[in-house]
C-alpha cells in the first residue's frame, strides 16, 4: 500500500503564529518585552545654602532659627584652646558663671562666642 500526502505550507499570518506558539512552548516561554531604561540622571551643581550664618551682632535673641548651638560654641572653644590654651577659656567661663559652653544661656551665647573668638 502506498499513500501520497501533499502538505502545503504557506507563510501566511496564521501559519507564522502557529509556528511561534510551537517554538514558545518548546523553549519554555517567550521573552517578555524589554524593560524601559531608567530616566537619565542629571548632574546638578551644589546649591548654595539658603541663608548664611549672620554675624554675631545681627542675631536677634528671640529668634530660635538664629540661635547659636552647642556645636558652634564647642568648635569656638576648641579653636581658642589651640590658640591660647585652657586657662583663658576657664576665666571666661568663670566670668559668665558657667562650667562649660553648653551651660551658657541662649541670650548670652553671642557675647560668649565673640569673647572666645577674640582670644
Amino acid at each position: 500500500m502506498e499513500a501520497i500526502v501533499h502538505v502545503k505550507v504557506s507563510l501566511e499570518e496564521a501559519t507564522i503564529q502557529s509556528i511561534g506558539k510551537i517554538f514558545t512552548a518548546c523553549i519554555g516561554g517567550a521573552m517578555g518585552a524589554p524593560k524601559p531604561l531608567p530616566p537619565a540622571v542629571e548632574a546638578r551643581a551644589a546649591e548654595a545654602p539658603a541663608q548664611a550664618q549672620k554675624p554675631v551682632d545681627d542675631l536677634p535673641f528671640g529668634d530660635p532659627g538664629n540661635a547659636i548651638d552647642n556645636m558652634t560654641l564647642n568648635a569656638a572653644v576648641k579653636a581658642a584652646q589651640g590658640r591660647v590654651g585652657a586657662d583663658p577659656i576657664r576665666a571666661i567661663f568663670k566670668e559668665y558663671g558657667i562650667a562649660s559652653s553648653r551651660d551658657c544661656p541662649m541670650e548670652r551665647r553671642p557675647d560668649l562666642l565673640a569673647a572666645l573668638n577674640a582670644l
